[in-house]
């Protein structure tokens, strides 16, 4: 009678665990999904404004950008979509990748090409000359791609603005979502 007692606390305990883990998991990539959601609308605000610039003001206003410390994302401007080496989805990557293309082509149009993906921060480029993120002036980059020693990935979008000219933004996932690996 002991040993079946014990046998069904046991059985109870592991039930109520994956039940917790289950539901735990859930809520983080619900979590996940609604912030890469807020980050996307962001970086569809900024594209909208940069769309409303004349062309000519376009670079000054991103050297003032850097000049003043930079933003939330590190943007650039290129006449071609810059390449680099993507890190392969996992399902929390993933989930941030859909999410992100759906809600910038609900605001954007499916007019322009736009890619999203997740990279390296040692593998990032960032301007037409293929500027890694090391090579750059501290102020302009490392303060919004890098969180040493974590070095989480980096989320990279371009999107077509005109034939010959690619916006690019790069940017973390905020905080506690940096890390999109499983744990």
């Amino acid at each position: 009678m002991l040993l079946l007692t014990l046998l069904a606390v046991l059985l109870a305990q592991t039930l109520s665990s994956v039940i917790w883990l289950s539901q735990l998991r859930a809520t983080q990539t619900e979590g996940l999904v609604t912030s890469a959601r807020s980050l996307a609308y962001s970086m569809a605000a900024s594209v909208s404004y940069f769309r409303s610039l004349p062309l000519a003001y376009r670079p000054m206003v991103l050297d003032q950008l850097r000049s003043m410390g930079g933003t939330r994302f590190v943007v650039s401007l290129n006449d071609h979509p810059l390449d680099m080496q993507i890190m392969q989805p996992t399902p929390r990557k993933q989930a941030v990748l859909d999410v992100v293309g759906e809600v910038l082509r609900q605001r954007l149009g499916n007019g322009p090409d736009i890619t999203v993906w997740f990279a390296r921060p040692d593998e990032l480029r960032i301007f037409n000359s293929g500027l890694k993120l090391d090579e750059l002036p501290r102020s302009w980059a490392h303060y919004a791609l890098t969180l040493e020693p974590v070095n989480p990935p980096v989320l990279v979008t371009q999107i077509e603005m005109a034939p010959g000219e690619w916006f690019y933004i790069a940017s973390l996932l905020p905080e506690p979502y940096t890390s999109l690996e499983e744990q």
